[in-house]
């Protein structure tokens, strides 16, 4: 970065970018296996509030998905401008991979827009309306993994890597670990967006019966939040796992070195965020009939 400019650098500036990128991406990944499946549970149980809840959220994500692009173009002229040994030798390396993920992008693209679009056309059609939402589900996947394969390459490369198959440089030590964990962490992040998103509804809407809907709304997205999140930990120690049996140096610095403030404060988080969802259900047992007498529990 350009000298004289306090507390910049291009750590800093990937860090940020990348975090961005990755917050995006979590959310439009993870909030549309949500959004099919509440539209099928709609479809099966003639609750209008699944269709609503799917609808609303979808239009998120089709916001959403322009800025994860936007951070993601922002996060690659970063790593080609400032670390430019790194970003030669991955789109070397991996080219065959860049091309296969341009490819599924714009699948993924294409099936974005066309379930979004056609929501209200296809509304007689739902099996087929649901086939293309499972589709951009199955693709959305696919892309994470390709770039996951990038990723953990970049934490636990294989041995000679200038040597090495494309095969051997993608399916790497931690591949797997961080597979499980970001599609689990996926679907949690999703759920806390969609009870985020309707709790400010809840809040600036007028109509009673428009809050009455929020309010379940956010009970939903904070009860898939949850149930992800319980079994993130699990995740996490086999990707762990996956780190000590590579090198245990790099968990050392990771965990009880330099880095450890990071798993203190994301273990503080955690912690806050399972009390936040455990005092929201804890508020929403007494607004429901016969609940007020689990209050004291």
């Amino acid at each position: 970065m350009p000298p004289g400019i306090p507390l910049i650098n291009d750590r800093l500036v990937i860090w940020v970018v990348a975090e961005l990128h990755l917050l995006f991406a979590a959310f439009v990944l993870g909030a549309p296996i949500f959004i099919v499946i509440c539209e099928y549970l709609g479809l099966r149980t003639r609750d209008s509030r699944y269709e609503r809840l799917a609808r609303e959220t979808m239009k998120i994500v089709a916001i959403s998905y322009s800025l994860t692009a936007l951070f993601g173009a922002a996060m690659t002229f970063v790593l080609i401008g400032r670390y430019q040994a790194l970003a030669n030798f991955i789109f070397d390396r991996f080219y065959p991979l860049f091309g296969l993920y341009a490819l599924l992008l714009l699948i993924e693209s294409v099936l974005m827009y066309v379930y979004w679009y056609t929501w209200d056309a296809l509304a007689g059609r739902k099996g087929v309306h649901i086939g293309i939402g499972i589709a951009l589900n199955v693709v959305g996947t696919l892309v994470m993994v390709l770039m996951n394969g990038v990723g953990s390459f970049m934490l636990t490369p294989p041995p000679s890597p200038g040597e090495a198959s494309l095969w051997q440089l993608v399916n790497n030590a931690t591949w797997t670990g961080l597979n499980l964990h970001r599609f689990i962490a996926n679907i949690s992040f999703g759920g806390f967006m969609v009870a985020l998103f309707a709790a400010f509804m809840f809040l600036t809407s007028r109509k009673d019966e428009d809050k009455a809907f929020y309010d379940w709304m956010g009970y939903i997205g904070n009860f898939i939040g949850v149930a992800a999140l319980i079994l993130l930990p699990v995740a996490g120690y086999i990707y762990a796992k996956e780190i000590f049996a590579y090198d245990a140096t790099i968990s050392t610095l990771l965990m009880a070195d330099k880095l450890a403030w990071f798993f203190v404060i994301q273990g503080i988080l955690v912690g806050l965020l399972f009390l936040g969802a455990i005092y929201y259900m804890w508020l929403s047992i007494q607004r429901i009939q016969g609940g007020v007498r689990f209050r004291s529990y």
